[in-house]
């Protein structure tokens, strides 16, 4: 089990500005990211696909700038790994269980092991409109 702090810390050194590169292989890293795009939705609402996609998008743009992977893959991702349920029919998505409330301080503390590069603003806890 990771500490929150480690989670952070390691959270911030993988979506750092060190160029465009994959979504990480090692198997710590890449449930690291799938946990924080995890900790930023919703438990209490279900989500449609444009919703959650603009979420994912969102994700990727403000922790992850520089790992290039699409909204399509990181849905499917949460889904796998269990993050993620989705009705028969895939309009609709719900964060697995247990929930957690939105927006957890733990996901969007700032980072300051690795700030975000001056063309992206950090998280501030707030709900995208």
């Amino acid at each position: 089990m990771i500490e929150a702090e480690q989670f952070v810390e390691r959270r911030c050194r993988l979506g750092a500005d060190r160029g465009p590169r994959p979504f990480p292989r090692a198997r710590k890293d890449r449930e690291i990211l799938i946990k924080s795009i995890r900790l930023l939705l919703d438990s209490s609402r279900s989500y449609s696909e444009p919703e959650l996609n603009a979420e994912l998008v969102l994700w990727n743009a403000d922790i992850a700038p520089s790992i290039e992977i699409d909204h399509v893959t990181l849905r499917r991702l949460q889904v796998d790994y269990g993050h993620l349920e989705r009705t028969a029919d895939g309009r609709a998505y719900r964060v697995g269980f247990p929930g957690r409330p939105s927006r957890s301080a733990t996901s969007t503390a700032a980072c300051t092991v690795c700030p975000p590069p001056p063309s992206t603003t950090p998280l501030t806890g707030e709900t995208s409109p």
